[in-house]
Parts: C-alpha cells; sequence; structure tokens
C-alpha cells in the first residue's frame, strides 16, 4: 500500500478521528488559563499513538493530513506531560514536514532539546540528513538554505518560468523565500532595476526594511527606494523601487521606452479587484511588462482559488505557470464568544473542528458590557490579557479609537499603572509632538494599548508595530489597513462583525487575510481567531465562518467593463462627478484608450472577452474614433494614467480659449507653495479642475486648497491640525477634538496625497502641453515636480533627500526644521547628518533613532 493510501485510510477512520477532535479540543481550551473547562475537554491522550499516525499523515502529501500532523507534534511540545522520547519524535515529524522554524521555536520555548538528534536511531538520522539536503537550496545568505515544501515550490517554479502568479497562506512564509531568491539574483547582477509593487503605503515601509535587511553587506551596491524617481549616479548599483501603483505610474515616464527590467513582483496581486485602485493596478503590470520586458514576473496573493486569473496581466510571457499551495505551517482555531443567557458576564468559548462546534469552557468577563460597543474589548481582555499578541480588529478608525480607551480603562482599573516603559514613554513624547497632545494615543499608550489605522504618521505606525512584535504593546486595535498585508504576527485577533469600506460585511476573502496573522511562521504554534457574538444576525450581516474558505480573485477592469453603465459614459463620456463609479468608468476608460494606441490587436486579447460582439465593436470605436484623439497625443494620455482624453480635451480646450483671448501662461501656471498668494492661486486651479477633468474638489475649495499649500510646504501634521482647530474656532464651530484630528489626517491622505497629485500635476501637465503648441513663452519646469510634491508632502529638496534615505516624513520634517538649506543632494544630505550629534539635537527619541538607522544603512550602501 503506498504512503498516500495508507493515509487516507487512517485519516477516514473512525477511531483516529475521535482521538484527534479530543486533541485539538484539549490543545485549543490549554491556551487560555481563564475558562473552566468544559466536562467533556480530557488531557488523557494516547501519545505515543498520535505520534505513529502524525510520522504516517506527514508523508500524505495533502493539506488536510499536514494540518493533523503538524498539530499532533505540536500539541506534544507544547504539554508538559509527554516523555522526552515523545518530544524528540514530534521534532522528527515536524522535520518530515519540512517545518524547522516550529522546531526552532520549541528549542528557543525550551520545549525541546536541541540536541535530540544525536539521540536518533541511525535510520531516523539518515534519513534526517537527506531531508537537509533534499529541502535545501543555493542561496546568498547560506551555503544551503532549508525552505518548506511551499517555498520549494516556489523556487523550482521561478527557476523554470519567466512569470509566476503564487498562492499560498498568510503564515507559509512568502515574504521570507521571495527575499531570498530576491537577494540571490541581485547578487548575480549589477545594474538591475527591481519594481516591486505594493497595495498601500502602509506596506511600503515594511517591504522596503525588509529588502534593505534581506541584503547582505556583500551586496552594498544595491539600493532600494520608495521615491519615484530615477536614482541620480547609480552607476553599476542595483536599484529596487518599492512602490505602489499610484507612485508606479509616477516613475514609469523616466523610463526611456526600450529601458529593461530586471523584476517585476507584484504583492497582494489579488488586489487587480479594488475599483479604481485594481484597475490602475493592471494598467501598470501591464506597461510594465509590455514596454520594459521585466526578466521575471511575480504576482504573490493570499488563499485564492484561482491565481491563474492573474496571469493575463503577463501576457506576454511565453513561460508561465500558476503555483497554488496549502501548505500548512501554522495551526489555526477559529473560536466563537458567545454570552450565557441572563448572564451578561458569563460567557462560553467553542471551537469550530471539521465543521463541528465543540464547547471548550465557561470565561467571565472583568465588567458587565453594559453598552453594545463594550463586548468586544471586554471579551478581548478576558482571554488576552495573561500574554500579548492580541489583535482587535475595528470597523474604523472612530472605532479603534474608542475601543483603544475601553481597554485602556478596563486595565488601569483592574492592574493599575505599571512600571513607566522607556520606550512608549518615548513614542507617547513623539505622537504629542507629531500629532497632537490630546491625541488617543497619549492616554492608552502607557498601558500596553494602541490602536493602528491607516492616515495615522509612517513613522508612529511604524514604531507602533515594532513595540507590539516585541511584546511591549499587549493589545492592538485594528481597522482594514491590516487587511492590506501588514506583517503583524500575533496570538489573538478578535472580530465581531467585521465590515470594511463603509457598512459593507467583511468578505471571506479579507476575513481570512486578516485571520492570517494569527499565528505567524516561526512565532507562534497556533494562531486563535475568535468571532464575538457570532449567533446574533444584527452584527454578523454575513454569518460568522465555521471553516475555512478559499475565496476567487476577480479583476475590476472586467467588472466595470460588464456594466451597461460604463459602455454608456465611453460612448459619450461625460464631467466626471466625483463618485466611486464615475471615477472608475474614468479609469478604465483611460487604461483602454491609451493601450488602444499601444498595443495592435489590444480588443483581441482578454481584456474584452467579458463583451458580446456588439458590445466590443462599439465600444472599439468610441475609443478608437473618439474626437479627442484630435488634440490629445498618446504620450501626454500615459503621462496622466485615470484621466480619459475626454477629460485631457476639456482641459485643452479650456487652455486654448484662454491663452486665444489674452490670459498670460503664468497667469494660469501654479505659484511655489511658499508663495504669499499660493493658497488663493490653488483655489482657482482647483475650481478649473473641476470645471474640465472632474469634480473631485467641489467641498470647500478654498479649505482644501489651504490643506494642499500645507502639504506641500512640508508643514508638520500637527501645525497643519492645529491651523485647523484655529480655523474652527474662528467659525464659531465646537467640532470634538478626537474627530476634528482623525479628519484632518483623512483629508491629508484623501486630498493632499491622492486627488490633488493627480489633477493638478494633470493640470500642469496640459498647460505645458498647450503652451508649447501655441508656441507661447513660459517655463513651467520649476512646477513639473508638483505630483512629487503633494505625493511626499514636500517641496523642499533636502527634505525628499532624506525621505530617499529611507526616512519618514515625520522624521525629514524634524529635521528640516534645523538644516537651513533647501536644495542639498544626497552627498550633501549624508555629510551633514554624519556631522551632527544627534543626542544635541532638540527632536523626539524616536526621529533620533530612525537618523541613526538611516545612517547605519548608508554606511553599508555607500
Amino acid at each position: 500500500m503506498s504512503t498516500s493510501s495508507l493515509a487516507t485510510r487512517l485519516y477516514a477512520r473512525d477511531g483516529f478521528a475521535h482521538a484527534y477532535e479530543k486533541l485539538v479540543v484539549f490543545d485549543t481550551a490549554s491556551q487560555f488559563a481563564i475558562i473552566s473547562q468544559d466536562e467533556g475537554v480530557s488531557s488523557d491522550h494516547d501519545w505515543a499513538n498520535l505520534l505513529t499516525c502524525s510520522s504516517i499523515l506527514a508523508k500524505g502529501k495533502r493539506p488536510e493530513f499536514e494540518a493533523a500532523a503538524l498539530r499532533i507534534s505540536q500539541a506534544v511540545l507544547s504539554h508538559r506531560s509527554t516523555e522526552s522520547v515523545e518530544c524528540d519524535a514530534a521534532c522528527v515529524v515536524l522535520d518530515m514536514l519540512s517545518n524547522r522554524a516550529a522546531i526552532n521555536l520549541a528549542v528557543s520555548r525550551e520545549l525541546a532539546d536541541p540536541r535530540f538528534v544525536d539521540r536518533l536511531p541511525f535510520h531516523l538520522l539518515a534519513q534526517y540528513v537527506g531531508r537537509d539536503f533534499s529541502q535545501s537550496v543555493s542561496s546568498q545568505s547560506a551555503d544551503f538554505l532549508r525552505l518548506n515544501r511551499f517555498q520549494q515550490d516556489f523556487w523550482k517554479a521561478i527557476d523554470s518560468s519567466q512569470c509566476v502568479s503564487l498562492s499560498a497562506p498568510t503564515s507559509a512564509g512568502k515574504s521570507f523565500v521571495v527575499l531570498e531568491w530576491l537577494k540571490t539574483r541581485l547578487n548575480e547582477r549589477t545594474g538591475s532595476t527591481v519594481v516591486y509593487l505594493v497595495p498601500t503605503r502602509a506596506l511600503i515601509r515594511q517591504v522596503e526594511e525588509g529588502v534593505r535587511a534581506s541584503i547582505s553587506q556583500e551586496q552594498g551596491d544595491t539600493f532600494v527606494s520608495s521615491i519615484p524617481s530615477p536614482v541620480e549616479d547609480r552607476g553599476t548599483r542595483n536599484v529596487v523601487y518599492v512602490l505602489t501603483q499610484e507612485r508606479a505610474a509616477l516613475l514609469l515616464p523616466t523610463f526611456g521606452e526600450t529601458e529593461k527590467l530586471d523584476c517585476l513582483i507584484v504583492d497582494e496581486a489579488h488586489k487587480v479587484g479594488d475599483g479604481v485602485r485594481g484597475i490602475l493596478l493592471e494598467h501598470v503590470t501591464r506597461q510594465i511588462v509590455l514596454q520594459h520586458r521585466p526578466s521575471t514576473a511575480l504576482f504573490l496573493s493570499p488563499l485564492i482559488s484561482n491565481p491563474d486569473v492573474l496571469l493575463p496581466l503577463a501576457s506576454g510571457y511565453l513561460e508561465r505557470v500558476d503555483l497554488d499551495s496549502e501548505t500548512v505551517t501554522v495551526s489555526q482555531n477559529l473560536l466563537w464568544a458567545r454570552q450565557r443567557l441572563r448572564k451578561p458576564q458569563h460567557w462560553i468559548l467553542s471551537v469550530w473542528h471539521q465543521e463541528r462546534e465543540r464547547v471548550l469552557g465557561a470565561f467571565e468577563l472583568a465588567e458587565r458590557p453594559s453598552q453594545a460597543s463594550k463586548r468586544l474589548p471586554f471579551v478581548a481582555y478576558a482571554l488576552g490579557k495573561d500574554g500579548g499578541g492580541n489583535i482587535v480588529y475595528a470597523n474604523g478608525a472612530a472605532d479603534a479609537e474608542k475601543m483603544a480607551r475601553q481597554l485602556a480603562e478596563l486595565i488601569k482599573a483592574r492592574e493599575g499603572m505599571g512600571e513607566p516603559n522607556r520606550e512608549l514613554t518615548d513614542l507617547v513624547d513623539l505622537v504629542k509632538k507629531a500629532i497632537h497632545p490630546r491625541y488617543v494615543l497619549v492616554d492608552v499608550l502607557p498601558h500596553g494599548i494602541a490602536c493602528h489605522y491607516g492616515n495615522m504618521p509612517l513613522l508612529i505606525r511604524s514604531e507602533i508595530e515594532r513595540l507590539f512584535k516585541e511584546g511591549v504593546i499587549r493589545f492592538l486595535v485594528c481597522t482594514s489597513t491590516l487587511v492590506e498585508g501588514v506583517n503583524l504576527a500575533c496570538r489573538n485577533v478578535f472580530v465581531r462583525g467585521p465590515k470594511r469600506g463603509g457598512n459593507s460585511p467583511m468578505s471571506p476573502e479579507d476575513f481570512w487575510n486578516l485571520a492570517g496573522r494569527a499565528g505567524r511562521l516561526g512565532k507562534e504554534f497556533q494562531g486563535n481567531i475568535i468571532c464575538v457574538d457570532p449567533g446574533d444576525d444584527n452584527v454578523w450581516k454575513v454569518p460568522a465562518p465555521t471553516s475555512r474558505q478559499r475565496s476567487t480573485a476577480s479583476r475590476a477592469t472586467k467588472a466595470t467593463l460588464s456594466k451597461k453603465e460604463f459602455l454608456i459614459f465611453a460612448a459619450n463620456p461625460s464631467l466626471p462627478d466625483g463618485s466611486k463609479e464615475s471615477l472608475e468608468w474614468e479609469h478604465l476608460l483611460s487604461y483602454l484608450s491609451i493601450i488602444s494606441k499601444r498595443e495592435v490587436g489590444w480588443a483581441e486579447t482578454d481584456l474584452l472577452d467579458i463583451l458580446d460582439e456588439d458590445s466590443t465593436m462599439s465600444l472599439r470605436s468610441a475609443i478608437e474614433e473618439s474626437e479627442a484623439w484630435d488634440k490629445v497625443d498618446v504620450a501626454l494620455a500615459t503621462r496622466n494614467v485615470g484621466i480619459s482624453p475626454a477629460s485631457l480635451f476639456r482641459l485643452i480646450e479650456y487652455f486654448e480659449t484662454k491663452l486665444q483671448d489674452g490670459v498670460a501662461v503664468d497667469d494660469l501656471t501654479p505659484v511655489l507653495p511658499e508663495s504669499e498668494d499660493a493658497v488663493s492661486e490653488y483655489a482657482e486651479i482647483l475650481g478649473r479642475i473641476n470645471k474640465t477633468l472632474a469634480a473631485a474638489f467641489r467641498r470647500n475649495t478654498f479649505g482644501q486648497a489651504l490643506l494642499v499649500v500645507s502639504w506641500m510646504r512640508g508643514h508638520s501634521l500637527a501645525r497643519i491640525i492645529s491651523e485647523r482647530i484655529a480655523w474652527e474656532i474662528r467659525a464659531g464651530r465646537e467640532t470634538p477634538l478626537p474627530g476634528l484630528i482623525r479628519s484632518v489626517m483623512e483629508q491629508v491622505e484623501s486630498v493632499a496625497r491622492f486627488l490633488a497629485p493627480k489633477y493638478i500635476s494633470c493640470y500642469v501637465d496640459v498647460l505645458s502641453f498647450v503652451a508649447k503648441q501655441m508656441d507661447s513663452e513660459t517655463d513651467l519646469k520649476e512646477m513639473e515636480e508638483v505630483k512629487l510634491w503633494l505625493e511626499f508632502g514636500a517641496s523642499s529638496k533636502t527634505q525628499l533627500v532624506l525621505m530617499s534615505l529611507g526616512m519618514t516624513r515625520t522624521s525629514s520634517t524634524f529635521l528640516c526644521e534645523i538644516i537651513v538649506e533647501t536644495d542639498l543632494g544626497e552627498t550633501e544630505v549624508v555629510g551633514w547628518l554624519k556631522a551632527q550629534d544627534l543626542d544635541a539635537i532638540d527632536v523626539p527619541n524616536v526621529v533620533r533613532r530612525e537618523a541613526r538607522s538611516a545612517l547605519k544603512r548608508i554606511g553599508r550602501v555607500m
């Protein structure tokens, strides 16, 4: 009988199923000291028999078999009732599963003897040594790099194919193996360019630091940048750009048409289904693949059922493969927490195992959850108070701040203040100076609590993430930023009716992406996803899950194409009204219009295969025969992705009319942000944009212009918030401070860093285009960087250079208050940093640490 057949028969036996379920219930319940275990929870297990079963299942090569073998071996190591010989056997099973990370974790926690290999019988030792070779590859970081099964499959696939679409669980080790492969690749080459696309700014920093950390000292000729402009004086240096799709759209026009990239990596590639940003991601990816021909393209996604759907994004490659792996590296428990009837403080905890619910026991809340908003944080505190690594999911920034305060008050009442922590004190000091002295983090951080959402300054978010990973922060209340791939390992994830984007229930794809943070490879043996109030239909608009489900990836281009409203819009493009739908139509029309001019036979690709023949012909005619092409050239359209030729045409006609009426170009040109009349000038420009490109700045044009100018001037967020408070007071409004602070941070992201860069840079580009066409004398060169200024919140070259060296805007703002020169290049900025006594500079300690880290990196690269 084959090993696979034996594993199949074993797994189907009632005797094994009963013993395995009993183990899962006991192993899960044992994590929570607070619960009074149910009488059905038994600690009596036949460890020897279970280990024999696990050794058979480990060879079965099916996800459910591997999950059982992993659970059994980890349970043996976790429970002190087992013998040393049983722990040795458990380590052997983990090695059979190619999970050395779990063995190393057990050794670090003194659950396994590091010398267990010396005690193995000869035949097991021979197999152990053999696996060392069969499961290892040659890499830059070591003579041999030991990989798990999924990682081995990836390494083989990338060696044999030009394009790989990879789907694997969040805890499978995708980031690690990709960085190891990239490091080896860069070591073999010089002068290579890599573009690494990530879905959000929140992820840029993490990936950037990961790439930098993975590059050894011998690879000091590799420069890592998140600035979308060519690296000066790169020589033979390799360059890795870590960018969002918006930043990539800024970078690509600076490349020559024939410039060849070495590698394209698209992280969270399934985000091609995310509306406007998904369309832009597909557009940018297609442009890179078809125009710059990277030698290798990688698409990385969480566990989806159809990774092949992403391969058409790289249709120029002959060798393409989708790699779908369900490798199990960490056990995950799906738990339900429900209130006992008529007893608000008494709750029941149960676990779902193979579509069956098993009660683990009861626990009691520290206080009565008198308001519904207290139920989630109170349950999180009860089950997570004995250790760190607790993530509580909030449906928005306001909810996150409220729950953080509730947790802090609960800890203060039950545990007191505790000893001050220096790192938390430093972070509080930074928050006071970078945001506001009364911002919520000032009150909750001293209790080991933090909230985390996308609009926060990057440096503060990064410090929160670091202190959470180190266990200094015990509870982290997060919003959907965490779903975007921010790599935070934890023990427990607490959710209650999770939503994303207003009142939309969270999709299964996003739920399991969030849940994947519970129990990460090499950090935890298992992770818990705790669903609170799962039986309440008013809370869980979509029923709480009872088992893991794979999601299906889709492309936003296809979804938008399928709508009749888009075909009507494409036939007669009107001014976008600023709504989500109109922006999606505008982006897709821009995408299709550009490729229609750049690609012969574009309509015969997979792009339009969702349409019937008549609709395809009508759309082709509307795009290819649009009157906009009479005045818009493809280069102008390409530089302004997301803005249709019809909108560009309207702005061109506007400028032509103005110039023909005798208006000087200088009267239409944006002024430098430090100009005294900058706010009024930009208010007029936003008004012109509303009438020609899109009604994107309909609300309070003057207020939005003030924000845009302050942001470009490099003003700190704290200063912008203070100015907004003063504005509200003068207007006689009494806006609550927490909401006002969140509002400013949200407007910085949505207006100053998203809408304004897109439309103001288009305004400048079209004005320059028309001026040249009409032979009008003008010099707009100084304003060509406006999109970069808005994206990064700085118009000073010195500040931009500081950020290109890996420093955050927050730190660079503090330093630029001291540096006098505004036009320093990289060499001068590095020289200034090296010459400073950082301890003598009046900046927060966190800023000093970031400056020292930057200097350390610079010393390795230069």
